[in-house]
């Protein structure tokens, strides 16, 4: 749901609406002529991100190039710039962050999208299995086919993908 205040002096704009289990606000301070489509594309990048890079959602670009693993998937442009940010960060901290945290999501009980807002959740960590040694991460990319081989693993995207579409929004607006 979108809620929409503009102050009275027309000095601001703030919207607000729900993606990716989380609210986003947009708030325009001193906002030019046309903002409203800028308004509409950076809500439509949110939904292009969210529609893309969910794993709750088997037909996602997210879960097909999952399901390839070493085979090449094609991808919308967010996604592969979305899982180019996960590989970068991985790079960044020495594999501190890994985004290849399907498997033991879904085993703590994070296997579906979870009602946030209800703030009643529990997940179990009864039955998890350890680990034990983590292989590298060597996804390959294709920036021309806008494809990529993402390996073994199942890779998440939950918070690379928010911050991308927040960032990607910030540069519209």
């Amino acid at each position: 749901m979108t809620q929409v205040t503009s102050a009275d002096n027309g000095s601001e704009y703030r919207t607000a609406f729900r993606s990716m289990a989380s609210e986003i606000r947009f708030w325009i301070h001193a906002p030019n002529q046309g903002f409203e489509s800028s308004i509409e594309q950076a809500r439509a990048l949110f939904d292009r991100v969210a529609g893309s890079c969910t794993r709750f959602d088997s037909s996602s670009a997210l879960m097909r190039a999952n399901a390839a693993g070493k085979d090449w998937a094609a991808v919308p442009t967010e996604c592969f710039d979305a899982i180019r940010a996960a590989y970068d960060a991985y790079v960044l901290t020495a594999g501190l962050f890994d985004p290849r945290t399907v498997e033991i999501l879904t085993e703590l009980g994070y296997g579906s999208s979870l009602p946030f807002e209800s703030e009643q959740i529990s997940v179990s960590s009864s039955g998890l299995r350890k680990t034990g040694r983590v292989r590298p991460w060597k996804p390959t990319f294709d920036q021309a086919r806008s494809a990529v081989r993402v390996g073994d693993e199942p890779i998440d995207l939950g918070g690379i993908g928010k911050g991308c579409a927040v960032r990607w929004a910030a540069q519209i607006l």
